[in-house]
């Protein structure tokens, strides 16, 4: 029973802040339709379905992967640099062929 504990406990760390995100979303749909007008409103949601695919190559899952490793290993500190440095470098050289 506890390793159903640690799961649902771990769930909820890693999958709150999709789950926030998307709600937020879901939410504020009713306030664009009415600021924004139709034509507009396409191009912000194109905007953002764009941004949400470039995050899966800029990020590639490597939060997830900080919090399960920082976990378990006792040098935070060198979890944290291999995933910033992994990300600023990747993110720096994804730009640059973007550009």
């Amino acid at each position: 029973m506890n390793y159903f504990k640690k799961l649902a406990g771990q769930t909820a760390v890693y999958g709150l802040s999709n789950i926030v995100g998307r709600l937020l979303s879901y939410l504020l749909v009713p306030l664009y339709t009415r600021i924004f007008e139709p034509e507009v409103y396409g191009v912000v949601t194109e905007f953002y379905s764009y941004i949400a695919f470039a995050l899966i190559f800029y990020t590639y899952g490597m939060e997830t992967a900080f919090f399960h490793f920082s976990e378990k290993k006792k040098d935070n500190d060198k979890v944290f640099g291999t995933g910033f440095f992994s990300i600023l470098s990747t993110s720096t050289l994804l730009s640059a062929l973007l550009w």
